[in-house]
Order: C-alpha cells, then sequence, then structure tokens
C-alpha cells in the first residue's frame, strides 16, 4: 500500500508539472498576441479604437486567469507529502488488525465485503481473490479457519 501511495504521488506531480508547462504555453501565447497587437499600434498599423480595446482587454483577462491557475498548481504541487513513518504505519497495523479480530465490530465483515471477491479453502490453504490481487494465506492452526 506504501508504494501504490508513493506511486501516486509521484504520478501526481507529474501531472501538476505537465499542467504547469501547458499554462506556460498558454500564457507565451497569450503575451505574444498582446505584443503584436501593442506593436501594430505603436506602428500605427491599427488605430487604438473599441473594438481593438476590447480585444486587449479580454487577452488581459485571459493572461490574468492563466497565471492565477498557474498558481493554484505551484501552491497544491508546493505543499509536501507527509511522510508516512514506519512507527505509524505499525500502530495503523495493530490498531486495524485489533479491529478486524474484534468479533463484536462490524468492520470486519464490511472489510472483506469491500476487498474480497471470492475465498477458495482446499485443505490447509486459502485462497482469497479480490480488488488486492490475489493472496495465499496458511492457516496457522491447521486449516479448520478458527484461531
Amino acid at each position: 500500500m506504501l508504494a501504490e501511495l508513493r506511486r501516486s504521488a509521484s504520478g501526481a506531480k507529474d501531472k501538476e508539472q505537465e499542467q504547469v508547462t501547458q499554462l506556460q504555453k498558454q500564457l507565451k501565447q497569450t503575451e505574444e498576441r498582446l505584443n503584436r497587437i501593442y506593436e501594430a499600434v505603436e506602428t500605427g498599423t491599427l488605430p487604438l479604437d473599441e473594438t481593438l480595446q476590447k480585444r486587449v482587454d479580454q487577452l488581459k483577462s485571459t493572461r490574468e486567469s492563466i497565471m492565477i491557475e498557474m498558481a493554484g498548481v505551484r501552491r497544491s504541487a508546493a505543499i509536501p507529502i507527509e511522510r508516512i513513518l514506519p512507527s505509524q504505519v505499525d500502530a495503523f497495523s495493530k490498531f486495524i488488525r485489533a479491529k478486524l479480530m474484534d468479533k463484536d465490530s462490524a468492520l470486519a465483515k464490511s472489510y472483506l465485503q469491500a476487498v474480497v471477491d471470492e475465498i477458495i479453502v482446499e485443505g490447509d490453504e486459502a485462497t482469497i481473490k479480490g480488488s488486492y490481487a490475489q493472496r495465499q494465506l496458511r492457516e496457522p492452526d491447521g486449516g479448520d479457519g478458527q484461531q
């Protein structure tokens, strides 16, 4: 599960970087459009009329939106993913194990229904198939399924 969490975090960082790169490209294109309009007005090629002013305002608004979105992506990418310590995994494992072994807890049944698709018992071997891939468990008490 920890490896899966690390892969997920790494994939999220890659996706965020890809998003920033795409936004930088859009920002550059928008700024190039604005600069072409400014140059055309400065050289007298285009008169600065109401229609052109609306287009400039629209491009400025687009540029601002891109910059805000890019800041949001960078901010979420900068938030460090808390490190999961082995002691925390151990404490969590002990807690969950106790809850799963508690006969009065509904957690065990709910957990099994959520992750286990099929249990096949043959002699002292039980094969469990489910969403976390196939696992084989050997019963420590001789295979009768009781502890």
